[in-house]
């Protein structure tokens, strides 16, 4: 959540996620961790996820999370 609170707009794939989110985390983290880590935050309402048309998920800050 700190990325989230430099960046409250931020919107990402789980790879984005990893990618952008997570850079400056020294630690692997594997997909399945990051991707379990994702659910618990959308059921705990701080994440929300949007499936695209094509079936992709979108993850961003919940909207009645943003500040």
């Amino acid at each position: 959540t700190e990325y989230l609170n430099r960046n409250p707009l931020a919107a990402d794939s789980l790879a984005g996620i990893q990618s952008w989110w997570l850079s400056g985390v020294p630690l692997n983290i594997s997909n399945s961790d990051v991707e379990t880590a994702i659910l618990i935050l959308v059921q705990r309402g701080t994440l929300q996820c949007n499936v695209q048309p094509d079936g992709a998920k979108i993850y961003s800050r919940a909207s009645s999370v943003i500040r």
